[in-house]
Parts: structure tokens; C-alpha cells; sequence
């Protein structure tokens, strides 16, 4: 179990994987009794200069992740400079296991990212 984590106050230079990242369904595995716990985490006044993508959020059907905070935080880029997209603008919490995320002044090159159930 991992929870009541809070982060605060810090820079990223480059990540070349998600800035943000929860995964607990490790490689699509379902099997077991024992499932990973996520919840009650804070993050906030996080800036980055590149990243490959903001979020990797992927939980597990028989435990989300739940009660997620990010506030504050600001994305200049994507690595490679590719174009920023409708989809690189939102965080689909619903299909990848995630339970009562929210998002305050969340952007990336300026644009605000959105939740999306």
C-alpha cells in the first residue's frame, strides 16, 4: 500500500517517460488476490521543461487509483517537439482505473489539461 504521499516544489529538467506516473497493473497481470493500493496523493508547484508524455496513470480493475490531487504544475514541452494533441491535453481516468483525480492549473506548452471520465 502507498498512500498519503504529498510532493512539492520541484523541477524536471527531461523525462522521457510519463512526468506523472502511477501503474499499478503491471504489464496487464489480473491474476492473484493481493492488488496494490494508490491513494490519497498530492502534487503540486511541479514544472518541467520536456517530457514524453504528462500522465502514465494505469491502475487495476479489482483496486483504482484513487483520491489523486496535481495542482500547479506546468509542462513546457514534449520530447522531440512533436505537435501537442486533443488526446496530450487530456487525462482519461475512467478506461485506465483511476477514481476521483483531480487537475488545477494543469498545462502543457500553455494549454490547460482536462480530466475526462
Amino acid at each position: 500500500m502507498v498512500e498519503d504521499v504529498s510532493i512539492k516544489n520541484t523541477t524536471v529538467g527531461h523525462s522521457e517517460k510519463g512526468l506523472i506516473r502511477f501503474v499499478t497493473n503491471y504489464q496487464g497481470q489480473s491474476d492473484g488476490q493481493n492488488f496494490p493500493v494508490f491513494r490519497n496523493f498530492t502534487i503540486e508547484d511541479l514544472k518541467a521543461r520536456e517530457v514524453g508524455e504528462v500522465f502514465e496513470i494505469k491502475g487495476h480493475p479489482q483496486e483504482p487509483i484513487r483520491d489523486v490531487t496535481i495542482r500547479r504544475v506546468e509542462v513546457e514541452n514534449l520530447t522531440g517537439q512533436r505537435d501537442i494533441t486533443d488526446q496530450d491535453l487530456c487525462l482519461a481516468v475512467a478506461q485506465n482505473y483511476a477514481e476521483r483525480i483531480t487537475l488545477e492549473e494543469v498545462t502543457l506548452a500553455g494549454k490547460p489539461i482536462r480530466v475526462v471520465e
